[in-house]
């Protein structure tokens, strides 16, 4: 029997969206770790799961994932989705209208980077290439011509909001986000909480659909994460947590399971999935 007291790490991107870790890199990063499990959570895209899942085999469970980015109000929310059926046909055409998004989008960044006398050309066309270009993917571009010493610096100087090459894009609300997953057959859980200016909107989404909390992430303090620990136990949401590893940080080292996400956490959301299904317990 495998031993349950091991860790598990619930939010991690993949080169197939904003990710620097290629699947297989990062299952064998999560091996290094000694993880239980892991759950793919692209931004928009479902590629990354069947390359990870196949590499994961007889190793180490690898949760079928997706994280939306949506907006209302000017607020940005990100809904995560476990479990979800990434084949159906709902979503598939969902994330076919995001991608081409991305694309117009990034098309509109490397116009902006260009004009301010930056041109990406070696990199432009493998960008706009991928499932979902996003602006990692310029960054890395930028740091890889030079014009940068790294992609934190091409955020701060280019990319973030308020910078010269900064471009918004459509988002759908997090009502829509819930439902999309829900058609999905997943399970919809709000990530990183401590990010939102306003938390109120957390409880307008449970009665939409809201079956879970992210309260561990790097964002969130030692006493956020009790707060929302306690939030979730009040609310009956599904806890869980994960370190949204996008690669390696400043100082070269991953954060990929740096943090003790229980196994049990993971259980429960497995029990949901099987209750979503009408199997017993």
């Amino acid at each position: 029997m495998k031993d349950k007291n091991l860790s598990v790490d619930l939010h991690l991107h993949t080169n197939f969206s904003d990710g620097i870790y290629s699947p297989q890199e990062l299952i064998n990063k999560a091996l290094e770790k000694n993880l239980r499990a892991i759950a793919i959570t692209d931004h928009d895209t479902v590629e990354g799961i069947m390359p990870a899942t196949t590499a994961g085999l007889n190793k180490i469970e690898v949760v079928p994932g997706i994280e939306l980015s949506t907006k209302e109000e000017g607020i940005e929310y990100h809904i995560l989705g476990y479990y979800i059926h990434f084949q159906q046909g709902t979503l598939i055409d969902f994330l076919k209208k995001m991608q081409e998004e991305r694309r117009k989008r990034a098309e509109k960044i490397l116009q902006c980077l260009q004009n301010i006398g930056l041109p990406i050309r070696k990199s432009e066309k493998l960008i706009l290439e991928k499932n979902s270009p996003g602006r990692m993917h310029i960054a890395q571009a930028l740091e890889k011509e030079g014009y940068v010493k790294d992609w934190q610096e091409a955020f701060q100087r280019y990319l973030n909001p308020g910078c010269v090459a900064y471009v918004p894009r459509h988002r759908v609300t997090p009502e829509e986000a819930i439902d999309l997953i829900k058609k999905a057959g997943g399970i919809s859980v709000l990530a990183h909480p401590g990010d939102l200016p306003h938390r109120e909107k957390i409880y307008s989404l449970i009665p939409r659909g809201l079956q879970g909390l992210e309260v561990i992430h790097p964002h969130h303090t030692a006493e956020e994460q009790k707060k929302f620990l306690s939030l979730a136990r009040n609310y009956s949401l599904i806890p869980t947590g994960g370190s949204d590893c996008h690669g390696p940080i400043y100082n070269g080292q991953s954060i990929l399971g740096a943090y003790n996400i229980p196994y049990r956490w993971l259980e429960t959301l497995q029990k949901a999935k099987r209750e979503l299904k009408g199997e017993p317990s």
